[in-house]
């Protein structure tokens, strides 16, 4: 078996996010050797963007094309969305799989959503966790993807 390729080309929707997308941009991009990072922003955004990270700024709506095309190229997409967008993370993922994205980071962080009995818990977690399933149903096109649930906010 072959080491799969690294995954240089990173990109990141949510960035202009205070909670998690400023800083998942900020560390991505502070390993420029490592690391070419993307921003997809809405053209409405009023965000500011880290220096040296090309952006890609698509329609509001989302466009599914829009989506693909600034995907064309990207190793991983980043989800750093809050949950009240969450439902947008079914075009991303359609997107992700039409452009080649090999490997999707929902906005998972919280509990772990793979659980049922979390899931069950609020439909904050069995909304994130549907996400799950469905990137789970996109494994055969060869989308990978990792979630990253580091516990309740508490300190928020």
């Amino acid at each position: 078996m072959t080491a799969a390729a690294p995954l240089k080309n990173v990109a990141v929707f949510g960035a202009g996010g205070t909670n998690i997308g400023h800083h998942v941009v900020k560390a991505l991009a502070s390993n420029p050797d490592e690391f070419t990072v993307s921003i997809i922003a809405r053209k409405s955004t009023k965000s500011q963007f880290q220096p040296r990270v090309q952006i890609h700024y698509v329609d509001d709506s989302l466009p599914h094309d829009q989506l693909v095309a600034a995907l064309h190229g990207q190793d991983a997409l980043v989800s750093a969305i809050g949950f009240s967008a969450i439902a947008l993370e079914e075009k991303l993922i359609a997107a992700a799989v039409e452009a080649g994205v090999k490997r999707f980071l929902p906005s998972e962080y919280g509990v772990n959503n793979t659980y049922p009995p979390a899931r069950a818990l609020c439909p904050v977690f069995d909304a994130k966790g549907a996400v799950i399933d469905l990137l789970r149903e996109k494994e055969e096109t060869g989308l990978t993807w990792t979630a990253v649930p580091n516990g309740l906010w508490l300190d928020w």
